[in-house]
């Protein structure tokens, strides 16, 4: 953008829904009343880059400086923002907030600025400016301190530590002598160093299971932790990894079990979760301040509620998505 230049493609209506939804944090201050054909980069001023008072668009009579323009990529989300780090890019971003203005003030100039919807738009807008505005005052991440990232620690423990697991297969047959065939047949199968005896077992319970649920499925019973972990009144972490226990009795069945996978327990520190505590405290103490804000105006507020008259209103329409087994067979 080293020399003046013309507003470039004013019809491009999909750059345009882009632009608007990118700058719903950071709207022009007010429209333009003018054309794009008005518009002009005053080159002399765009050289003046490191004045925040410098001119990078002109539209009519309007001006967009350097520091409104600044203001507008910090208001962006960081995935856009990472995206202006070419002049190119940026001179982009800068066509988008010109097509804004100009589609804004014609949107003004044929009354929308007057719709329901803006006015509700607006005012919501302004609700979260206050609101943000007094959090910035009240909270900070620097503040969250080692008391309160241990404190929040010992709260959530539970959120942070997960127990050791273990995964479990199973050959499952209707009779015990049947059961204790299968199993002397494992134990005098030959597994060789390279091979998986967990792998080995699934393929065996596959072939022999007469539970076809679990032995399509080479005999996985799924995960089981500490608050469930007895099994036909055995601890299943006392079981060696890899080695079949039974047969047990089971409403008239025999099964033969192994621990086929082991997930070791997960249990960081304060240290090693410092980060994510920190941001955790500071989100909590957002809440707990936004709420409190917000309750020093509704609780004087003088508010009736007419809940009676709710039953009157008709609901909206159910649109969720049908689920899954909802759809007809053998459609696309």
């Amino acid at each position: 953008m080293n020399a003046p230049t013309k507003l470039r493609g004013i019809g491009r209506w999909m750059g345009l829904c882009v632009a608007v939804g990118v700058m719903l944090g950071c709207a022009p201050e007010k429209p333009s009343d003018a054309d794009a054909r008005d518009l002009e980069v005053d080159a002399e001023q765009m050289e003046q880059l490191d004045d925040p008072e410098a001119v990078v668009a002109r539209i009519g009579g309007e001006e967009i400086t350097r520091q409104q323009f600044d203001r507008r990529i910090e208001g962006l989300v960081d995935f856009a923002r990472a995206r202006l780090q070419s002049e190119e890019r940026r001179e982009q971003f800068l066509e988008r907030i010109v097509e804004f203005e100009v589609m804004a003030g014609q949107a003004q100039q044929m009354g929308f600025g007057d719709h329901p919807r803006v006015r509700q738009a607006v005012q919501t807008a302004a609700v979260e400016l206050m609101i943000e505005d007094h959090l910035r005052g009240e909270v900070a991440m620097a503040d969250v301190d080692d008391a309160a990232r241990q404190a929040y620690f010992e709260e959530h423990i539970d959120e942070f530590h997960s127990p050791e697991r273990r995964r479990l297969a199973r050959l499952v047959v209707d009779d015990e002598e049947r059961a204790e065939e299968l199993l002397q047949r494992w134990e005098d199968k030959e597994i060789g160093e390279d091979d998986e005896p967990e792998i080995e077992f699934r393929r065996f319970a596959f072939l022999h299971s007469e539970e076809r649920d679990t032995g399509d499925e080479g005999g996985d019973a799924g995960w089981t932790d500490p608050s469930e972990s007895e099994v036909y009144g055995e601890d299943v972490f006392d079981w060696e990894f890899a080695r079949v226990y039974g047969p047990f009795e089971d409403n008239g069945q025999f099964v033969l079990k192994m621990v086929i996978e082991i997930e070791e327990a997960d249990e960081p520190t304060v240290d090693e979760l410092q980060q994510q505590l920190t941001e955790r405290v500071y989100e909590k103490r957002r809440r707990q301040a936004r709420e409190a804000f917000v309750d020093t105006f509704t609780s004087d507020a003088e508010v009736e509620i007419y809940e009676e008259r709710l039953g009157d209103i008709e609901p909206p329409p159910k649109e969720a998505p049908p689920r899954l087994d909802e759809l007809p067979r053998g459609s696309d």
